[in-house]
């Protein structure tokens, strides 16, 4: 059956928009096309190739099924792509047929189902912007849409701790609740139809991919683009950083839904976008199907009611929420949730001595435990640590540190440990033997830190560290190598310790120290060992020779660090390499590169303004750790 145009007289179609605004219109929409197919691509390979530790840090759940839900928004998103891009003009320019009927063939249910969906909402197949009943249509998107990204606003109202991205996130909300009604409502047909549409997937866009991604991006450049390692040392930046990633990750079936609905909803209006550009017609017929009214009143100014009112109440919660609230002192990350009438500080660093609390301490935390995300207790005469009953309140809990406490006992059971706790750090204390509340790990405990804290009675480890992912046991009397290496473990660190031998081998572990230690002889086969993601720091151990089959490759990479040994200032001191061995003059001659000076052994650049007080630092030659350690009495 020939397709006839709608016309009168001989009258020929043209396209609604001229040629640089198709251009334009098709431009934009590949370009959000694109960022939110990158966006989907790179959660899609998080949720398959992040390690298991990280996945429960930031509460990743189902990654396969995110995964592969994921690939499919992203490849729904490269066919749209494609067809923006194959598909903008010319031949294959859509013309508006009289009868809509007519573009349908085929019997039966279904195609039944498309002929009334052409008839009523779309003459141009699935996403058309031209139909009787297309604006039903676009308000039907915003009752299905509008209620996920409200969920999201408020999840990120807990999550974030920049009040700015949670302002805009719900700016963004308020705008696609009142601004799209008032357009929807114009009596212009252009500003209905049209700009009611474009608005819609540009604002669509920014609550499911856009602002997400720019706030993931920040981070990132933060550490990659920046070269800012030492940011990885900084517990505000790390703790802000994870609990970004708990609002951009999928953490629940309900998430998933309020995740991938705007996605999806957000395809379909880049979609039409890209349809807009092909759309030709007849004076007749544009004059037919632009100027169609499309609801009644009652349902209009319903759906314009409830539209508007929410986004008038966001607007009011989301305003209130960003003021400024009074903070306790020593508050250094705070979240913005709705309704809250109090400060919600996740993280918090009381430190007794230069403030001194008026109550005792958990008297003082009691308000605050329920929100705490990161508490760091600094200089607070805590000879028991903290008690069950403080410990039961922590709901929110990730990450405790106990600095300067006097403690030298923590006698509760791992059980009373908060199930979101992941890192414990003991440090600058007098323990006589690893703690009750670490001899059994319970719940999800994968990082433990035990800095400068003696352990001059019993110096052995407990058998279930080998459960951890990070462990540092230093200046702890150890004399010989724990038996605690595992295959998940990505950070060991031993320093300051009386350790004599090396393993013959170790695991894929990352980063593993033995400063200052005792160790006079490196083997061959565990030098062989390292590989090429791995480091193995030795600064400040007796070491003068290394067996003559030894590669000097490792030094060069720097996986093998030899700084501060005796090898390195004899080689550093010597004027040229006459009488040395081969191996010898080869390092050398890569002196410069191999053994480069420190302002302290074992103080590394990205220890210096970390805001962690580093004792290795804390030398003139390294000015005094820049200031980290200001806040202590030492």
């Amino acid at each position: 059956m020939s397709t006839q145009l709608l016309c009168v007289g001989p009258e020929r179609p043209s396209y609604l928009f001229g040629r640089w605004k198709r251009h334009v219109i098709r431009w934009i929409a590949v370009l959000l096309l694109l960022s939110s197919m990158f966006f989907l691509l790179c959660f899609a390979a998080v949720y398959l190739l992040v390690p298991a530790d990280q996945a429960r840090v930031v509460g990743v759940w189902a990654p396969l099924l995110n995964a592969g839900v994921s690939f499919v928004l992203a490849g729904l998103h490269l066919c749209g792509i494609l067809s923006a891009c194959c598909g903008g003009g010319g031949a294959h320019a859509s013309i508006a047929p009289e009868t809509p009927d007519a573009s349908v063939e085929g019997r039966g249910c279904t195609a039944c189902v498309r002929r009334m969906y052409t008839t009523h909402f779309s003459r141009f197949g699935t996403f058309g912007l031209l139909g009787p009943q297309y604006e039903a249509k676009l308000m039907l998107k915003q009752v299905v849409q509008i209620p996920a990204q409200l969920y999201q606003a408020y999840r990120m109202s807990w999550l974030l701790t920049d009040a700015t991205a949670s302002l805009a996130y719900a700016l963004v909300l308020v705008c696609n609740c009142i601004a799209l009604p008032l357009l929807l409502a114009s009596g212009n047909p252009f500003t209905r139809r049209w700009v009611a549409a474009f608005l819609d997937a540009i604002l669509t866009f920014l609550l499911s991919s856009g602002i997400p991604l720019i706030l993931n991006f920040r981070a990132i450049a933060t550490y990659y683009f920046a070269k800012d390692a030492s940011i990885l040392d900084n517990h505000a930046w790390l703790n802000a950083t994870i609990l970004l990633a708990r609002f951009v990750v999928v953490s629940s079936p309900l998430d998933f839904v309020t995740k991938v609905v705007p996605f999806f909803t957000c395809y379909l209006s880049l979609r039409s976008m890209t349809h807009a550009g092909r759309v030709r017609l007849t004076p007749a017929g544009r004059q037919k199907l632009l100027l169609n009214k499309v609801l009644s009143r009652r349902w209009r100014y319903l759906y314009s009611f409830v539209s508007v009112g929410t986004g008038i109440g966001l607007l009011g919660i989301a305003a209130a929420a960003v003021q400024a609230r009074h903070c306790p002192h020593g508050c250094l990350l705070q979240t913005y949730p709705w309704l809250a009438t109090e400060c919600t500080c996740v993280m918090l660093r009381v430190n007794c001595a230069t403030t001194p609390l008026v109550t005792d301490l958990e008297t003082y935390l009691a308000p605050m435990l329920p929100d705490l995300f990161d508490l760091e207790v600094e200089q607070c005469d805590l000879p028991s640590a903290l008690s069950a009953r403080a410990l039961s309140r922590m709901r929110n809990l990730y990450s405790i540190t106990l600095q300067r406490t006097n403690t030298v006992r923590w006698d509760v059971s791992p059980d009373a440990l908060p199930r979101t706790l992941f890192a414990i750090f003991l440090c600058h204390l007098y323990l006589p033997a690893v703690p009750m509340v670490l001899q059994r790990l319970s719940g999800n405990v994968h990082y433990v830190f035990l800095r400068n804290v003696s352990l001059y009675a019993n110096a052995s480890l407990p058998a279930a560290f080998t459960t951890l992912v990070m462990l540092e046991v230093s200046n702890a009397s150890l004399v010989q190598m724990p038996l605690v290496l595992a295959p998940q473990m990505t950070y060991l660190n031993f320093q300051n310790n009386a350790i004599l031998d090396l393993p013959t081998n170790l695991p894929a572990v990352g980063f593993i120290n033995f400063v200052n230690n005792s160790i006079a002889q490196i083997p061959l086969s565990l030098a062989e060992s390292i590989g090429p993601y791995q480091t193995l720091h030795l600064e400040g151990n007796p070491i003068a020779s290394l067996p003559p089959e030894f590669n000097v490759d490792v030094l060069r990479t720097g996986r093998l660090v030899l700084r501060e040994t005796p090898l390195c200032d004899r080689l550093g001191a010597r004027r040229d390499a006459t009488g040395l061995s081969p191996l010898e003059r080869q390092i050398f001659e890569a002196r410069d590169a191999i053994c480069p000076p420190q302002c302290s052994v074992g103080c590394y650049e990205s220890l210096l303004g970390n805001t962690n007080c580093n004792m290795e630092c804390l030398t003139p030659s390294c000015n005094n750790d820049d200031g980290d350690c200001d806040r202590f009495i030492l």
